[in-house]
C-alpha cells in the first residue's frame, strides 16, 4: 500500500468509527441527552440556510481578530521590553509565569463577572489569556 494512501485511510477510518460510536451511543441513551449525527448535521445545515450560523460565527471570527491583534501588539511590545532591560525581565518573571498557569475558563467567567456580559469582556478575557503566550 502507498505510503501517502496509508495515513489517510486511517484518518478516514478513525472519523468513521468515532460517527459510529456516536450513532451507536445516541441509540442506546436518548436522542434528547445524546443527539445521532444525522440530526445534527440537519440542524448545521438549516442554521447555515437561515443565516444564523454564518452571522454568529463572523461575530465570533471578529472578536477573535480584535483579540488576537491586541494580544499580538501588547505582546510584542513587551517582549521588546523585557528583552532589552533586563530587570524588568526579571521584575516580570514570576507574574508572567503566574498568567501561563490561569486557565482560559477562569479567565472568561471572572471577565464577565467584573465587566458583564458585553462584547468588551469576551475581547478582554481572550488578550488576558493570550498575552502571555
Amino acid at each position: 500500500m502507498n505510503s501517502i494512501t496509508r495515513p489517510s485511510i486511517l484518518a478516514l477510518l478513525s472519523i468513521s468509527l468515532f460517527l459510529a460510536l456516536w450513532y451507536a451511543l445516541a441509540i442506546y441513551l436518548d436522542t434528547l441527552t445524546l443527539p445521532t449525527p444525522l440530526v445534527v448535521a440537519k440542524v448545521l445545515l438549516d442554521e447555515i440556510k437561515n443565516g444564523q450560523l454564518p452571522y454568529h460565527l463572523s461575530k465570533t471570527l471578529y472578536r477573535l481578530l480584535i483579540s488576537f491583534g491586541i494580544a499580538m501588539l501588547l505582546g510584542c511590545a513587551i517582549g521588546i521590553a523585557l528583552g532589552r532591560y533586563k530587570q524588568l525581565d526579571y521584575f516580570f518573571d514570576n507574574w508572567l509565569i503566574i498568567f501561563l498557569n490561569i486557565p482560559a475558563l477562569v479567565t472568561i467567567i471572572l471577565c464577565y463577572v467584573w465587566f458583564g456580559l458585553v462584547e468588551s469582556a469576551a475581547i478582554l478575557a481572550v488578550v488576558i489569556n493570550k498575552l502571555p503566550n
